[in-house]
């Protein structure tokens, strides 16, 4: 399962990169969040690790924006897994 928001306000990583909006993907074994640096990124900047996607949605379902969630397919066989669009 993969699905991506943009945030409320920017998140600040450090002095120079801002986060726009990020992409949950959740595995078998772990999920991962995705937190891309640009408005129309498609690749990431930055990932972070949870053991399950209830903590993932802990950590950032009060985030995103009025939007809500975009339900994306998991990614195509050889295909990053980062990137919103297949390539």
């Amino acid at each position: 399962m993969r699905k991506w928001a943009y945030l409320k306000k920017p998140y600040y990583t450090n002095k120079r990169d801002i986060v726009y909006k990020i992409m949950i993907h959740e595995q078998k074994k772990y999920t991962l969040v995705y937190l891309y640096c640009a408005r129309d990124a498609v690749r990431c900047s930055y990932d972070n690790y949870y053991p399950d996607l209830e903590s993932a949605l802990e950590d950032w379902e009060n985030e995103i924006n009025a939007e809500g969630w975009h339900m994306i397919d998991d990614p195509l066989p050889d295909c990053q897994d980062d990137c919103i669009e297949p390539i």
